[in-house]
This record gives structure tokens, C-alpha cells and sequence, in this order.
């Protein structure tokens, strides 16, 4: 992206790419002129997130997570990590043959993401469905339909409901 030009369109994802570092700042800067707020991301069902948000609500949304990613929050998640890594490399040695992306690169970022919003492990496996629908919104054939949606947003809910009580 860098070798190219700083804005591109990308015509079978039907969006714009600014990749330039200058060219996001001033995109940043106008949301008027650059907004993700009608971005493909939507695909018909609308969907707020923090990267299809613009300006004040999309600092709004920034803020929310920004705790989760310091110095601290990560080194707490270490032991997390460690123990997750080892359950899938157990198992994966476990069965000579094993398809190493299917076995440990897919589910454990799946699986590190849903512990970290609180998604119980018994939602594990329909939160790597819906995150791989969430991957296909780009395509504007594929994604996730209205009932996904307020699956995830149901268990992403009760999720952060919990966590307030712990805290």
C-alpha cells in the first residue's frame, strides 16, 4: 500500500483505502470530506462501531478500550496467553498431521479476543462464527445477517454487564 498511491479505490470491495500516514492525518482531520460512517463495513444493517464512527463519538469509542491496551493490561493477560498457547500446542502434538493454522493460528486470537471481552467459553465457537461473518461484511454478497448481529451484540452485552459488576 505504502508503494502506492496514499488514497486508492478498490473497485471488487466497492471502498477507499488511505494508507499514507499524512493522507490518514488529513482524513482524520475532515471527516466531512472522508467519513466511515456510511463505509461497506455496514453492509445494509447498520452497525456502529469504533472504525465506522467519525469525530467525537468515534473518541468516545476509542476511550472505552484504550485502558485494555496499556503496558499493564497486557502483562496481565500474559498468563492468559501462556496457558492458552499450551492448551492448543498440547493438542496439536497430540495429532501428528495437525493443520497448524486451523489448530493454532485461527483459533487462538479467536479465542484470546473472546476472553478478553468476556464471551464465556461456551460462546467460543459461535463467537468465531460470527467474527468470521464480521471479516466477510467487506464483500457485500457475504456477512453477517440481522439475527448474527444481535447474537453478538447480545453476548458482547451480557459480556461487558459482567465485567461492570466486577469491577
Amino acid at each position: 500500500l505504502l508503494a502506492g498511491p496514499a488514497v486508492q479505490y478498490n473497485a471488487t470491495r466497492n471502498f477507499w483505502v488511505v494508507s499514507h500516514y499524512a493522507a490518514v492525518k488529513e482524513a482524520l482531520r475532515t471527516p466531512g470530506a472522508f467519513s466511515s460512517e456510511h463505509s461497506v463495513v455496514h453492509n445494509g444493517i447498520p452497525v456502529e462501531t469504533m472504525i465506522t464512527s467519525d469525530g467525537a463519538r468515534h473518541t468516545e469509542l476509542r476511550k472505552i478500550g484504550l485502558g485494555s491496551f496499556s503496558r499493564g493490561a497486557m502483562e496481565s493477560w500474559e498468563p492468559t496467553v501462556d496457558a492458552l498457547a499450551k492448551e492448543l500446542v498440547d493438542a496439536a502434538l497430540a495429532n501428528p498431521g495437525t493443520d497448524v493454522v486451523a489448530a493454532l493460528a485461527v483459533p487462538m486470537p479467536v479465542k484470546m479476543i473472546a476472553t478478553i471481552l468476556g464471551i464465556p467459553p461456551e460462546d467460543f465457537a459461535d463467537f468465531r462464527r460470527w467474527s468470521q461473518q464480521l471479516i466477510r461484511t467487506a464483500d457485500l454478497r457475504l456477512g453477517l445477517n440481522r439475527r448474527s448481529w444481535a447474537e453478538l451484540r447480545n453476548v458482547v452485552q451480557r459480556a461487558y454487564v459482567m465485567a461492570q459488576g466486577e469491577l
